[in-house]
C-alpha cells in the first residue's frame, strides 16, 4: 500500500497537521493520531466525541472529531473544514 507524507491545512490555509503519514489512495477521511508528525491543534488530550478546531481561525473552524476507528484513536475529518487532500 503506497504511503505519502502530507500536510493538512484548514480551508483558510492554516497548517493543522504536519507530516501526516497517509496510506492508500483517495481523499483524506481520517488521521490516526500516532501517525501525525506534528499536531498544531493541541488536541492530543481530547476525549472521543470532542470536536477539533483550527485555533488560528476566528471564529474557530471545526475540522475533525476525535473517534475510535479500527480500535485506534483518530481524527475523523470534517470535509468542509480542510483543504482537499487527495493521493
Amino acid at each position: 500500500m503506497p504511503e505519502k507524507i502530507v500536510n493538512v491545512y484548514c480551508r483558510k490555509g492554516h497548517l493543522l497537521f504536519e507530516k501526516y503519514h497517509k496510506k492508500g489512495g483517495g481523499r483524506l477521511q481520517k488521521c490516526y493520531i500516532n501517525e501525525i508528525g506534528n499536531d498544531l491543534t493541541e488536541s492530543t488530550k481530547k476525549e472521543i466525541g470532542e470536536t477539533i478546531y483550527c485555533l488560528q481561525c476566528n471564529p474557530m473552524l471545526p475540522v475533525a472529531v476525535v473517534s475510535l476507528i479500527h480500535g485506534r484513536k483518530a481524527y475523523k475529518i470534517i470535509p468542509s473544514g480542510i483543504r482537499k487532500v487527495v493521493t
